[in-house]
């Protein structure tokens, strides 16, 4: 199924991952995805307009979520571009630097924050974090 590569699924909820993409330079997220998340956090929206350039021309976000996210012991909030294509919650270059991210990848460990995190591969191959707990 296609929505496996956005939604790591569990057999009592849908658990969203947030993959890591070093290559992106904001974090967004498709709507299907946005509509998981507000399932499970309170998600405020916010006006804006933010063109991406992609490999297939540019895309236009026209609002942003910004919602509550837990990596290990660390609370915070995220702001992610809203997209209307299909695209998981992605945790972009700017977060991960900020986060002060190393990747162990024969571990499947990513350390943000000074802790320790799992990654967890996905049916598409890529890897994500749990950001909500």
């Amino acid at each position: 199924r296609e929505e496996s590569v956005l939604l790591a699924e569990s057999r009592e909820e849908e658990e969203v991952l947030a993959v890591l993409d070093s290559g992106a330079t904001e974090q967004i997220v498709g709507k299907s995805v946005l509509e998981a998340i507000k399932k499970r956090v309170k998600v405020k929206m916010e006006k804006c307009r933010r063109v991406f350039n992609t490999a297939n021309g540019q895309i236009v976000s026209e609002e942003a979520a910004v919602f509550p996210i837990r990596i290990g012991s660390k609370a915070g909030t995220l702001k992610a571009y809203v997209l209307q294509t299909d695209v998981p919650l992605l945790f972009g270059k700017g977060a991960m630097k900020k986060a002060g991210a190393v990747m162990r990848l024969e571990e499947n460990v990513i350390e943000l924050f000074g802790q320790d995190v799992a990654m967890h591969e996905m049916p598409s191959g890529h890897l994500g974090i749990k950001v909500f707990h």
